[in-house]
């Protein structure tokens, strides 16, 4: 059996481990993106990267390629190592430090993986801006404890009926920009669920919008898929008396690091052309 490696961390090590624990499981990439981006070739990253695997400090699993052909992403979690470490330097027990349960669905890891790269774009842009700070990130698994819950009328064959629509948003967070905080819900769509379903949920926040005032950043696949939602989400609006223009949409390549805050790719819906959601950080430098 192979004997862990003795590694010496480093301070990039220790935030590394933060990040992987933090946002519940990534890739290299993301770290890449995150810690050596500016500073290496990316064969540098990996090779930390594997060492780390290997002295047992993270787990390391292959997922299984949507397309079914080929080799999946691996997907990075906490090994017992980084778990250890983690739980002496917050003074805690390793078991109040999750590790989390590996990814092993090829759909539920890439729904998983794009919210991480929603997330580290969001940090990176923060970061490139003076003015903005991102203040916090709620997870999707904990926002599943306290779902939000809105009744909902409907006509059935010319008939009123009623439901109750749970939403769970794939994320939340709060940005602080000239000393006001604002937040802001994530759904990330892979394109899997059929538009008329999507459009329950959807109907589900703009009912809510009438009590609460949360934008709704909703990503998704493609121009055309964002399109089609933008159709519904202005008929749902006008027909339940709502306002849409608290739903932006961008597709996932549209997010990439630095854009998602000060390019204008944002389509808010009832409202024409795209936005950015601030003024660029070197525009205003410039003023």
């Amino acid at each position: 059996m192979k004997q862990p490696e003795t590694l010496q961390l480093t301070e990039r090590d220790r935030a590394v481990l933060r990040m992987v624990a933090a946002y519940g499981g990534l890739t290299t990439d993301h770290l890449y993106r995150r810690y050596w981006s500016t500073s290496a070739f990316p064969s540098a990253c990996y090779g930390r990267i594997a060492r780390l695997v290997d002295a047992g400090f993270l787990h390391s699993t292959r997922m299984a390629p949507l397309s079914g052909v080929g080799t999946g992403k691996a997907v990075l979690t906490l090994g017992r190592c980084g778990q250890q470490l983690l739980a002496a330097d917050r003074g805690v027990r390793p078991v109040e430090i999750p590790r989390a349960s590996p990814l092993t669905h090829p759909m539920t890891a890439a729904h998983h993986l794009a919210i991480c790269d929603f997330r580290l774009g969001l940090e990176l842009a923060a970061e490139a801006h003076p003015d903005v700070e991102l203040l916090d990130w709620v997870t999707e698994s904990e926002l599943r404890r306290t779902p939000v819950k809105v009744m909902d009328t409907y006509a059935v064959l010319g008939n009123p009926a009623r439901r109750q629509i749970t939403l769970i948003p794939d994320g939340l967070f709060t940005l602080r920009f000239h000393g006001r905080e604002q937040r802001g819900l994530l759904e990330m769509d892979l394109g899997t669920t059929s538009l008329p379903r999507l459009q329950v949920k959807l109907r589900g926040y703009l009912r809510w919008y009438q009590e609460q005032a949360i934008p709704l950043f909703l990503v998704t696949t493609s121009p055309g898929r964002a399109a089609a939602i933008a159709q519904a989400v202005a008929s749902l609006a006008h027909e339940l008396h709502a306002n849409a223009t608290l739903i932006y949409l961008a597709t996932r390549q549209q997010i990439i690091d630095g854009a998602i805050l000060s390019e204008p790719i944002w389509q808010q819906v009832g409202r024409p052309g795209p936005v950015a959601l601030l003024p660029r950080a070197d525009a205003r430098a410039a003023s």
